[in-house]
């Protein structure tokens, strides 16, 4: 079993297989993909998607990514759920190692 960090992507793909097994077995017609296509030529981490009805972005970063404090604004809000099948919606989502190499609170948030 790793012991260290792993890498941001890796995660992604481990819990994008989860996510797809779990919801093929449970037949809710949810569909996983990975880097969903969004405004400006960006693209979320992983894009739910029920039907092509509705859709939820989901943004992943590691304790220890620089935009750790603003990607929340800056890349869920501000480009994925502004989608109209999102409809305000997304998750962000972080892999949490431990209390070491934090990058510094740059939000304009306290700790």
């Amino acid at each position: 079993m790793p012991t260290g960090k792993r890498e941001e992507n890796l995660c992604r793909d481990i819990m994008l297989t989860r996510l797809r097994a779990y919801f093929a077995s449970a037949r809710f017609g949810i569909d996983c993909h990975p880097e969903g296509d969004y405004v400006n030529d960006t693209s979320a981490d992983i894009r739910l998607s029920y039907r092509d009805e509705f859709e939820l972005p989901i943004e992943i970063k590691r304790d220890d990514n620089r935009s750790l404090w603003t990607a929340l604004r800056a890349q869920l809000i501000g480009h994925y759920t502004i989608s109209p099948k999102a409809s305000g919606h997304g998750i962000y989502f972080v892999l949490w190692f431990g209390n070491n190499d934090l990058p510094a609170v740059n939000d304009g948030g306290g700790n």
